[in-house]
């Protein structure tokens, strides 16, 4: 054993790392299994050339990853004339809230991922300070500089930014409240726009006052409706405000256009369309009923083609499955039956009624 190996020399090296050696661990060389405890109390093996080479265990990656967060956190706060008031124990993660002093003495808490986004505007801290301090409101800021995060980085650089909404206390007189928000039916962040202030100081004042808010089906009647006025006419706009309110009575869970490949009894392997009429098909054989999928095209006029989804021969039927009937659909219903067959439609409210469909659409078995 040399002398610079000796197993005092190896305690104060681990020491050094606030690891604890075994004090029953026998040193022989180099390649001697060394017992010790890590700064977390947890128990590790390793060897003196693995610890030389820099081999450590995970909860040493995670001290040095909290060491490395800690000096930038430190460094970022000093370049800018602060002083902390956290230690290395205190900063657990980047999201960890630091407590500093800012060079104006102003006690300021902020994480390590917010100090690092300030850090990526320090380039622009001169310009900011400058128009900031030209008597420009905090949003004037970040608008023309297009950096949400200014009102962080001022108090950082130590810059009194006490007219953001987090100190603007506004007390907004109850009926004028009310009246804006069940009466005029305005949004409460229209109805901030409007009194100067922030969305959240809305919502606070109604909930002093016990205001109580819209339901999500009366939120969505209409202009209310956040697809209101997208594209759509006056007539389908009103349709779809009612909608949220009454229920849908069309748009049904159909999951048309999901192709199923379906084993039948009398033409092998078919492609289903819709899982509808996959459903339709096992309560006809739950039936004992005899089917065919979409037999025949008939020609009804000399542009007008049609292929209803089921025949049942037995009874001289042909079935129509359909979630949401269109116009064109009604006039082919209307022109094959003038043609003497009889066919039956079978949409939602059918399929509900017989149990293959619960109220949303989907398929019950």
């Amino acid at each position: 054993m040399s002398k610079r190996n000796n197993v005092v020399n190896i305690i104060r090296l681990f020491e050094s790392e606030c690891a604890k050696l075994d004090e029953d661990t026998i040193y022989q060389n180099r390649h001697s299994i060394l017992n010790y405890r890590c700064r977390y109390g947890e128990n590790h093996t390793t060897t003196l050339a693995q610890w030389k080479r820099g081999r450590r265990c995970s909860c040493f990656k995670k001290w040095k990853n909290r060491l490395y967060g800690f000096n930038k956190a430190k460094a970022i706060i000093e370049i800018n004339g602060g002083k902390i008031l956290f230690t290395l124990d205190d900063f657990k993660t980047y999201s960890t809230p630091l407590y500093f002093v800012n060079k104006n003495n102003k006690k300021v808490k902020m994480s390590l991922s917010n100090l690092k986004l300030c850090e990526k505007i320090q380039h622009l801290k001169d310009d900011i300070i400058l128009y900031y301090t030209e008597d420009k409101k905090l949003k004037d800021v970040i608008v023309y500089f297009k950096q949400p995060i200014i009102s962080m980085a001022l108090r950082l650089w130590g810059k009194n930014n006490s007219d953001s909404n987090r100190f603007i206390r506004v007390d907004i007189d109850k009926d004028i409240l009310y009246t804006k928000y069940w009466e005029e039916q305005r949004h409460p962040s229209m109805i901030a726009e409007e009194l100067n202030c922030s969305k959240c100081v809305v919502l606070s004042n109604m909930h002093k006052y016990n205001i109580p808010f819209r339901t999500k089906s009366e939120a969505r009647l209409g202009e209310l409706n956040p697809i209101y006025s997208v594209g759509h006419s006056e007539e389908t706009r009103k349709k779809m405000s009612q909608a949220f309110v009454n229920g849908r009575k069309i748009g049904y869970h159909t999951n048309w256009g999901k192709i199923s490949r379906y084993s039948t009894p009398n033409q092998g392997i078919v492609t289903m369309r819709s899982m509808w009429e996959v459903r339709v098909a096992d309560y006809l054989t739950e039936m004992s009923k005899d089917w065919f999928y979409e037999y025949k095209t008939f020609k009804l006029t000399d542009t007008i083609s049609y292929r209803p989804d089921f025949y049942i021969p037995e009874d001289a039927l042909y079935i129509e499955v359909k979630g949401r009937l269109l116009d064109a659909d009604l006039l082919k219903l209307e022109l094959f039956e003038s043609l003497g067959f009889t066919v039956l439609l079978w949409d939602r409210d059918k399929l509900r009624s017989i149990g293959l469909i619960n109220s949303s659409g989907k398929i019950v078995y």
